[in-house]
Parts: C-alpha cells; structure tokens; sequence
C-alpha cells in the first residue's frame, strides 16, 4: 500500500474520532434533555399506554393507496375481512374513492384513514386536486392534475396550498361518512421538506388525528429527528417504529417482507404495504403490478406470514386504537403549568419557536458547533421563557462552549466552477441525506483529495480501493463533478457500479446529485446501471426528480 493511502486512512481516523465525541457527546445531552420532559406518572411507553406491556410485540398492517383502483379497493377489503390488514389509508382525489367511502361509511368499526395526496405520478391514471383550482394554483401541472413528483410540488406550490388541499380531503371523508382514524403522506410530500411537516403537524392537531411517522434513526438520518419532539409537545400519537426501505436489490417482495417481519421490537410497528387483485386494470397503471398483487396473497393468504408472527406473539391493532388514545388524554385536564410561551396560544409564536429550535438542531448534528452556540443564543434571546431555554442555557451550553471545536464544515449547496449546472442550484433545500452533504465530509478539510485520482493513478494503487464509510475515488470525483477525473479513473479501471456502504448510493446517484450532465451523460455511456436502486429503494432517476433537474431526469430516462 502507498504512504497517499496510508495518509488518507490517518486522517479519515483522526477526523472522524474527533467529530465522533462531539456528536457523541450532544446526542448524551439531548436524550438527557427529552427524557426530562416525560409527565410525572404517565406510563414510559406507548405500548402501556395502549394497555399492552412495554414487551409486547405490537403491529399495525396498513395498506395505502386504496381509491385508486377497483383492485386497490377489492384487495383491503377481502385483506381486512379475512387476511392480517388491519388499517388503511385511501387518496381521496382517486377515481374509486366513492366506492370505498361507501363501503367504510357501512362497516363503521373498519379502520380508514386519509393518504394525503399532493402528488399524480402514474401516467395512465390521474386526478387533481380536492379544493378549488384557483385556491391550489401551484399544485396544478398544465393539464389539470396534480404535479407527478414531490420536486415540482415543492417548486411550484407552499406549504400553505398543501394545507388547503390537505384539509380539503379530510373534510371529504368526513363529509362521505368516513370515521376518520388517522392520516399520512402519499409520496412524503408532507414528510421531506421541514415547512411541508409543519403542515402535516397542523392537520393532526386540527383534526385531533394520529399520524404516520418514520422511525426516530430514520428520522434523525434525515434532519428530522427533532420532529417527534414537536409531536410529542403537541399531544400527537405515531407509532414507535416504521417498516421503510432496507428492501435489497433484487429481493422477492415475498422474502423482503417475511424478513422484515421476523424480527420486529418491542412496541408498536407499522408497516405499510400497497395490495392489489392482479388484473388488467393494475397492470396498465403501473409497473408495480407484481409487487402490489404479491402483497395482496402475502397478507390475505400466505400461512408462512402468520405463522412468523404468532410465532413471536405479535398483536395486531389498527390506528383506531391510536386515536382514541390520543383523543383521551387530551381530553384529559394536567396539573403541568403550561409555560409562557404555550399561556400566549399563538400558532405563530409556536411555529417560530421550532423553527429556531430546528435550526440550532440541525446545526448542533452535523457538527456546526459555532453556528449552533450562535444560534443557541438567539433562541434564549428570542424565547427566555421557551419550551427548550432551561435545556440550552444550564445544560448544553455551558458544556459545549468548554469544548474544542472543530472547523466549521462547508456549504452543503457549494460548487465548484466546473460542476456548475445550467439550472444552477437544486430547487429546494433537500431535508434528508444526499451524496453532497455526505460525500462533502470527505473532500472538506484537507488538500489531499484534490489530487487524489491523479495520485492513485501515478502511484500504480487500486482506483477502486474503499475509504471511509465504502467511499472511492470515482464517488469523490462525482460528488466534486470533475468530467476529467471522472474519465481518467474510468480509463483507469474504476468500477461505474460501485455502491457505498452506508446509503447504497450509486456513482451515477452521487453524479446525479452533484448536477453535471456531462458526468451523468459519460457514466451511462460506459456502462452505468441506472436501475439500481439504493437502501430506500430509489434509483438514480428518483433521486433526479427529488433534486429537481429535469434535463438529468431526461437522460435517465432515455437510458432505460
């Protein structure tokens, strides 16, 4: 091994302690500061709470995606009836919703809720918006329907039309018949941008409604991990644990499934699949076809499924059991004195205080720390009386500030001259992992990677040899969006298909990240599989649509 490789473990390793014990550090102090907020005499989990013990195995089986199709619809029917389904949610602006609203206005004990639709992403089978047209503008796409992605949602609509939008689908069901148990996000349009939650939030307080949830590691993975927080001072019910992604490339849904299922935690899981008959229909409105009538058999038919759960003693509940929970401890008086802030009751108020919080959150998890101390203070300024003051003025400051801190990281949005891309910046600010955040880690910091895939070529090593976290040179170079590096590693033998260790991620999704069409154009011209797919399941052209360059997206496409 050549003392360049050497040198680059060393620093990886001297980087990465240190940043560890900050982290470390603040997560200790932060887990010390939620668990301080628990009510005195309240069970410690949700499960109690719900009258199970804290070690019972709980599981809530939702289908989503229910009123857009006859074989939606027939599937959680005969799926709640008779096989292991034990909720559902129904996007209320599809063709089929009045058929379902009738049937769950008959069966009033059946447990629907609402999948919040922003989004009309198959091609065959459309619909548009609930509420007026001229009250929603900017999630109407030129023929009417609502946009196909989350990306155009986020870049032609706000937060407040999806609030309209979203109270108008409630009031719907309602207004159907529908008893109402929970809701969530069709796509996540409500769950991946942080002002697009604070609607989420506001419809489940309005309407008194439990909510779905990612789990706190996904969560906290995602810059979420101070949601749960909010939801908690709000009286709002989600489950513990959230089934999403860890699908394996190539996996058999029927195996994905019976794996994720056999070894579930104590609490409550949810899960959600998306059933449908096989038939005609299904298949000429998406490719998904396959997976959604495997589902159907799985959780109707399948004896190995039921067997995996009685054999762990799973109990199966619906949403229902969540909500009456929720509505009954608000209903319920506290002796807690409510804190200044709260005594105000103004949304505004309440809003700009989480968001201050959120920013000094985000700051503080990845390693901001003088931003954090900054912001820190302006929310003791702001808010002395604040929800988090106590927390941030006794406990995490004074700790940290006696702290040797690290270089203050770069910009999660900088570019290099080279890599500019022709529509500029992505057009939202992504609120979960990507490669350029993740990747930026590596280049920050030091002027060994500049020249790295010169250095590895001249010295004769590897190109494909992993650093950190399953990083190589070429994943660098397509996160740094150097066409000439790019081609000089390839030439050189670089792997087009290597995956990263910790996201699955792709060089052509780190390429795609980064906005250079010239790399993503030479990645699929030698080979660059754009059908894998990363540990959530997206594939490069998700990822495109999710950062909003339609011109890449475009390139994907063509190489299907």
């Amino acid at each position: 091994m050549s003392r360049l490789l050497v040198f680059i473990r060393l620093i990886d390793r001297r980087i990465e302690m240190k940043k560890t014990s900050l982290v470390v550090l603040s997560m200790l102090l932060s887990v010390q500061a939620i668990a301080g907020m628990r009510l005195p005499g309240t069970p410690s989990s949700l499960a109690e709470r719900l009258g199970f013990k804290a070690t019972d195995k709980i599981l809530i089986i939702n289908v989503d995606d229910v009123g857009n199709s006859h074989a939606a619809n027939a599937a959680v029917i005969d799926s709640m009836e008779n096989g292991l389904a034990t909720s559902s949610t129904i996007i209320v602006p599809g063709p089929w919703f009045p058929e379902i609203a009738a049937y769950a206005k008959a069966h009033p004990n059946s447990d629907f809720g609402v999948h919040l639709a922003h989004t009309s992403e198959w091609k065959t089978l459309k619909w548009g918006p609930v509420a007026n047209k001229s009250d929603v503008p900017g999630l109407v796409d030129p023929q009417g329907y609502l946009w196909p992605d989350i990306a155009a949602v986020y870049k032609n609509s706000n937060p407040e039309q999806a609030y309209i939008e979203a109270r108008a689908q409630i009031k719907k069901a309602l207004d159907a018949g529908i008893d109402v148990t929970h809701i969530d996000s069709h796509m996540g349009t409500l769950q991946y941008n942080e002002a697009y939650f604070q609607v989420y939030r506001r419809l489940a307080k309005e309407f008194n409604l439990p909510i779905r949830m990612g789990s706190q590691e996904l969560l906290a993975a995602q810059g979420g991990g101070h949601q749960r927080g909010l939801l908690d001072s709000d009286g709002t019910v989600y489950p513990d644990y959230l089934i999403h992604g860890d699908r394996k490339p190539n996996e058999p849904i029927r195996d994905y499934w019976k794996r994720s299922v056999s070894s579930l935690k104590p609490g409550v899981t949810e899960l959600y699949i998306h059933a449908s008959v096989p038939g005609d229909e299904i298949k000429n409105i998406t490719n998904s076809w396959q997976d959604r009538a495997a589902e159907y058999e799985l959780f109707t038919r399948d004896p190995e499924i039921r067997r995996i759960l009685e054999s762990q003693g799973v109990k199966r509940i619906g949403y229902r059991a969540l909500r009456d929970l929720q509505r009954k401890l608000r209903s319920e008086p506290t002796s807690v004195k409510p804190s200044n802030l709260d005594a105000q009751n103004t949304d505004d108020t309440v809003h700009l205080e989480a968001i201050a919080y959120e920013n000094w959150f985000r700051a503080q998890i990845i390693g901001d720390y003088s931003t954090a101390i900054q912001l820190a203070r302006e929310y003791l300024n702001r808010f002395p009386n604040g929800k988090y003051a106590a927390y941030l003025r006794f406990k995490w400051l004074p700790v940290i500030e006696n702290v040797s801190l690290p270089e203050k990281p770069h910009s999660t949005r900088s570019m290099p001259a080279e890599a500019i891309h022709s529509n500029n910046l992505p057009r939202q600010q992504i609120d979960y992992p990507n490669p350029i955040d993740f990747f930026e880690e590596s280049t920050k910091g030091t002027a060994v990677f500049a020249s790295l895939a010169e250095d590895l070529i001249a010295a004769g090593d590897d190109v494909n040899i992993k650093f950190k976290d399953g990083k190589t040179a070429l994943m660098l170079e397509a996160a740094v969006g150097n066409l000439e590096r790019v081609k000089a590693l390839i030439q050189s033998g670089a792997d087009v298909n290597v995956i990263e260790d910790v996201h699955g991620w792709s060089v052509l999704t780190i390429a795609v990240w980064r906005g250079n069409p010239a790399v993503v154009q030479f990645l699929l011209d030698h080979g660059a599989n754009v059908r894998l797919e990363d540990k959530q399941h997206r594939t490069a052209l998700r990822h495109a649509e999710l950062a909003g360059w339609t011109d890449i997206s475009t390139l994907l496409i063509g190489a299907r």
